[in-house]
C-alpha cells in the first residue's frame, strides 16, 4: 500500500536587494567628484567677485555703502562681497553633492549624504555638545590674550552692506555648503576606503580647515578641532542634520559677538 506524499514545497526565490544597502563611490572616485565640486566652488567665488567689482554702479550700489570702488587690499575682507559668494554657494553647491551622490546607484541619495533625522535628545547633545566647545574656545582665546572676534569678521561685519544678508550667509548658507561637501559627499565615500571613518574624519575636518584662508593659525587650530567634532558628531549619529544644525549654531554664537563687539566699539 503506497502512501501519498505530501508535495514539496516551491523553493523560494531569492529577494532583492534593495537599493539602500550599497555602498557610496570609492576612494578615487569620491576625491574626482569632490575635485569637481571644489571647481564649481572656485567658479561662483570667481563670478560673484567679477560681478560684485565690475558691475554696473546702479547695481552696486544696491549693496555697498561706497560703490566708486573697494579697497583691493581689503576685498577678502569685505563684509557684502562674502554675503553675496556664501549665499551663492551655499544655495548652488549642496545640489551638486546630491547629484553626486544619486548617481551611484545601489544606494540611496538619503543613506548616501545621512539626509535622515537623529533622535531629538541625541541631536540636542550634540549641539549642546558644540555650544561647549565654543564656549571652551572662547575661554581659550580670552586666555591666550586674543580678541574673542577675529579681525576678519570685524572687518567683514562693519563693511556689510545689508546685514541680514550676512547673517544668513553666514548662519544657514556657509553651514550647507560645507557641510554637505564635507560631512556629506565627502566623508561618506572616504570612511569606506581604506582611510575607514578614524581616516575619513580627519581628512575632511583638515580640507575644510584648508578652506578657510583668512585666519591665522592658531584660528585654523580651532577649526580643525571642531572639523574632528562635526566628523565625529556625523558618524555617531548617522545623521547630515547634526552637524549641519552644530555648525550653524557656533557660526550664529560667532555671529553674535561680532554684532555685539561693534555695536559697543563704535
Amino acid at each position: 500500500m503506497s502512501s501519498s506524499s505530501t508535495p514539496e514545497p516551491a523553493p523560494q526565490q531569492p529577494q532583492a536587494v534593495e537599493l539602500s544597502t550599497g555602498k557610496p563611490w570609492g576612494f578615487w572616485a569620491t576625491v574626482g567628484f569632490s575635485l569637481v565640486i571644489l571647481f564649481a566652488w572656485l567658479v561662483v567665488q570667481v563670478v560673484v567677485t567679477v560681478v560684485y567689482l565690475f558691475g554696473a554702479p546702479s547695481g552696486r550700489a544696491l549693496f555697498d555703502k561706497n560703490p566708486l570702488g573697494v579697497d583691493p587690499a581689503k576685498i577678502s575682507d569685505d563684509g557684502t562681497l562674502l554675503a553675496l559668494a556664501t549665499t551663492c554657494t551655499g544655495i548652488l553647491i549642496p545640489p551638486l553633492c546630491i547629484l553626486f551622490a544619486w548617481l551611484k546607484r545601489g544606494i540611496s541619495t538619503q543613506k548616501y549624504l545621512g539626509l535622515v533625522r537623529a533622535p531629538t535628545r541625541q541631536t540636542l547633545g550634540w549641539l549642546g555638545a558644540g555650544l561647549l566647545f565654543a564656549a571652551a574656545s572662547d575661554t581659550v582665546t580670552w586666555l591666550l590674550g586674543r580678541p574673542i572676534v577675529p579681525e576678519f569678521m570685524d572687518h567683514a561685519y562693519r563693511s556689510a552692506a545689508f546685514v541680514p544678508l550676512l547673517w544668513f550667509a553666514v548662519v544657514v548658507g556657509a553651514p550647507l555648503f560645507e557641510e554637505f561637501f564635507f560631512r556629506g559627499f565627502a566623508l561618506a565615500g572616504l570612511r569606506y576606503s581604506r582611510l575607514g571613518a578614524i581616516g575619513a574624519v580627519l581628512l575632511t575636518a583638515l580640507g575644510w580647515t584648508a578652506l578657510h584662508t583668512q585666519y591665522d593659525l592658531i584660528d585654523l587650530s580651532d577649526l580643525f578641532l571642531f572639523g574632528l567634532l562635526l566628523g565625529y558628531a556625523r558618524i555617531r549619529s548617522g545623521s547630515l542634520f547634526v552637524p549641519i544644525g552644530m555648525h550653524a549654531l557656533n557660526n550664529l554664537w560667532a555671529t553674535v559677538e561680532a554684532a555685539i563687539k561693534v555695536r559697543y566699539s563704535s
